[in-house]
């Protein structure tokens, strides 16, 4: 007897970056909990990212928009929530997100190590130190984000 499994293709990753276990630099992985609490569209894929580095450029192949969650550092006033496009998290190497020039690297190499079409990238973030509400700000602009390609309904202020 022989079993199919049925997946569902991925047309979108939301990879969030940084270390739970150091507080200024946990924003990613909190942001990552809300979204998974509050649930994911069909063809999404949540990554918990942590700190692996370079072990993520896979999570750019075979997707057609990634969308970066990481605590911002030198971009402006903290708890502001920013987006970023890959050039300017680049050119801002200058600038440390969160932990170092470690997302600016992954972001070059992203364009020469995929084996598909370079997908669309955003990154987004709150100049750290960030709390519970830009958090969950975070996670409700992600899901806004996701909405246009997915219809997903955004969870209230409240929740």
């Amino acid at each position: 007897m022989s079993w199919t499994v049925e997946s569902k293709p991925v047309r979108c990753r939301v990879l969030c970056l940084g270390n739970r276990y150091v507080a200024e630099d946990a924003f990613g992985p909190q942001v990552h909990d809300v979204l998974q609490d509050w649930g994911m569209p069909d063809g999404v894929e949540l990554v918990d990212g942590g700190i692996a580095g370079l072990n993520l450029l896979h999570c750019f192949d075979h997707v057609k928009q990634v969308i970066v969650v990481d605590a911002l550092k030198g971009f402006g006033t903290a708890g502001k929530l920013l987006e970023l496009s890959p050039e300017q998290a680049i050119f801002e190497e200058d600038q440390p997100l969160g932990h170092g020039t470690g997302l600016p690297t992954l972001l070059r190499l992203m364009e020469l190590s995929c084996e598909s079409d370079i997908p669309s990238v955003t990154i987004v973030g709150v100049e750290v130190p960030a709390d519970e509400q830009s958090v969950k700000e975070t996670a409700r602009r992600v899901l806004f984000m996701l909405g246009s390609d997915v219809g997903m309904t955004i969870p209230p202020e409240g929740k």
